[in-house]
Order: structure tokens, then C-alpha cells, then sequence
């Protein structure tokens, strides 16, 4: 069971309603995308990326790369894709953590200065230790 993502959700399970209405309400108002430890091949979940504005910054946190673009040029010379596009010279709203989920939230903790606090609610979360 990891810290960040403790759960999965199995290919053909149903979703709960509430997903569905809280991503048509809650993507177009943020301000920044994480995605972390996933395939991006199954919808829903696939489809988050195009589900924010397109200035939003976006940061995948992920053993692989995935869901990136594929460069298409439209006749105005933009690309056409909503994938990521980390190795795009044009690449303004992009980033690419590679490894482990729970050390790449820890990391961003880290450099926001939250690693303290993000630790305290982990071991708050984890309940009291059995002893045997």
C-alpha cells in the first residue's frame, strides 16, 4: 500500500457518480494538473489531460513516460495533440518526475518546503504502531 496512492481502480469497474461531477466542476478551475502512477490508457482517466485549460501546467509523476503528444502541425503551425510534451522545444506547462509516486510527491513536498508537514500526516495517517 503506498502513501500517495493507496488504492487502484480495476479496468471495467465502475466509477462512482461523484467522479464524473467533480471533474466536469473541478478541472476547468485548476490551476495545475498532477497525474500520477498511471498507464493514461483507460478512459476516464486518459482524458484528464484535455480536461484543462491549455495554459494550465501539467506534471506527470510516473515509472514511465506516458500520454505524451504526437506532433501534428495544424496549418497555423500549432500542435494539435493535448498530450504531454515534455521534449518539445516549445514545452512551457510540462513536467516529468520519473520514479516512484511516494518519492515524487516527497520531492515536491521537499522544494515547496511542505516535507515536514507532508511526513506529520503520514505518520498521523498510519495510526500507532502494533508492537508484537
Amino acid at each position: 500500500k503506498g502513501l500517495v496512492k493507496p488504492g487502484i481502480v480495476f479496468f471495467g469497474e465502475q466509477l462512482p457518480e461523484r467522479f464524473n461531477q467533480l471533474r466536469k466542476r473541478d478541472l476547468p478551475e485548476c490551476d495545475l494538473l498532477m497525474v500520477l502512477g498511471t498507464s493514461l490508457v483507460v478512459f476516464p482517466f486518459a482524458g484528464l489531460l484535455y480536461d484543462v485549460g491549455m495554459e494550465v501546467p501539467r506534471l506527470l509523476v510516473n515509472r514511465e513516460i506516458v500520454g505524451e503528444a504526437r506532433r501534428k502541425e495544424s496549418p497555423c503551425g500549432q500542435r494539435t495533440s493535448a498530450g504531454f510534451a515534455f521534449h518539445e522545444d516549445d514545452n512551457t506547462r510540462d513536467a516529468l518526475y520519473l520514479g516512484d509516486c511516494d518519492a515524487g510527491v516527497r520531492a515536491l513536498a521537499a522544494e515547496l518546503g511542505w516535507l515536514e508537514e507532508l511526513e506529520d500526516l503520514i505518520a498521523e495517517d498510519a495510526g500507532p504502531t502494533a508492537v508484537p
